[in-house]
């Protein structure tokens, strides 16, 4: 996107996922044609401390990187009380979020983290299956991934319809 400026997304996740957020930064800033910046808080956490020992500019730190982005980024098969308490703050400032899930299916237990998406991606029929059941879920835009490699497409898509 030349002249273009890259939409900012902040990821939110478990910090243990580092090597699942790596591998879809990876795959999106690969893409043909990738518009996205990605604001990744894992980078800024100190990984020998343990989460009670974190020193307040962590959570300052991260707070910027909200107030910087376009919209959230949540990884649900790793997503914790942090990611949800991230989610209300987007939430709150009419950003978009955008829930990615592979996996696991945990999230479907916390109705406001349902209410609060935007939209939804995932790679799995099965969990496609599960969510166009959901009572909150089915209501949102949910989208089917054939390949990760489509993820950048439909993230701009998402973006675009919510704006």
């Amino acid at each position: 996107m030349e002249g273009k400026q890259k939409m900012k997304l902040y990821i939110s996740g478990s910090l243990i996922a580092i090597v699942n957020v790596e591998h879809l930064v990876s795959v999106i800033e690969n893409s043909n044609n990738n518009a996205i910046k990605f604001l990744i808080p894992h980078k800024i956490t100190p990984g020998n401390l343990p989460h009670e020992s974190f020193p307040l500019n962590v959570y300052t730190k991260c707070i910027e990187m909200m107030e910087q982005s376009d919209g959230c980024f949540v990884i649900l098969d790793t997503y914790g009380r942090d990611s949800s308490w991230e989610m209300g703050w987007f939430k709150g400032r009419n950003k978009p979020i955008i829930g990615f899930v592979e996996k696991n299916t945990m999230f479907l237990q916390d109705w406001m983290v349902k209410g609060g998406l935007d939209a939804i991606i995932t790679s799995s029929e099965m969990i496609y299956k599960v969510i166009l059941k959901d009572p909150i879920l089915k209501r949102k835009k949910l989208y089917k991934l054939s390949t990760l490699k489509e993820l950048n497409d439909k993230i701009l898509t998402i973006v675009g319809q919510t704006k």
